[in-house]
């Protein structure tokens, strides 16, 4: 998570797993804090994206479901105040 430590903003899809294996099921628009674990540092530093162990991210996870019925996962450090629910969706798809 570079951006966040740049200090940018960000919008992204992750799989749909990636919050149930930690977390559980979460709202559709919601808070999550995630903590880097040793596993998860090796899994990030292979992937080209280091981050030490311990780094807390703060992450805002919004359940969006498309047309077909299907659910996609996005999170971002962008809140509520500035980017609504509504638009999400929308922001995501101008990538």
């Amino acid at each position: 998570m570079q951006l966040e430590q740049m200090g940018a903003q960000f919008l992204m899809r992750v799989k749909e797993s990636f919050c149930l294996e930690e977390f559980g099921p979460v709202a559709k628009d919601g808070w999550i804090t995630l903590v880097v674990t040793k596993r998860r540092a090796q899994k990030l530093a292979r992937a080209g994206n280091p981050l030490p162990v311990g780094t807390v991210l703060r992450l805002r996870v919004i359940k969006i479901t498309l047309a077909n019925g299907n659910q996609e996962i996005l999170i971002t450090n962008v809140p509520a105040t500035l980017l609504l629910y509504q638009q999400a969706e929308a922001v995501y798809h101008l990538r």
